[in-house]
């Protein structure tokens, strides 16, 4: 496997444990269900892809 293979599948874990654990997520993954027609699949990836966006501007914003 690859290292986006890796990522994917780390974004997306995180995604569905955001979705049941975090209170403001929640309420944005059952929107984006909502949206999608009740497609949970579609819904945890573009929950995923809005995670990874905020795990790469927080690092690319990050004073090392």
């Amino acid at each position: 496997m690859t290292v986006r293979a890796y990522l994917h599948w780390a974004f997306s874990e995180a995604a569905v444990i955001a979705k049941r654990d975090h209170a403001v997520i929640g309420p944005l993954a059952q929107r984006l269900e909502a949206r999608m027609n009740g497609n949970k699949f579609k819904a945890n990836t573009v929950l995923a892809i809005k995670l990874a966006r905020a795990v790469y501007f927080m690092l690319k914003e990050a004073d090392w």
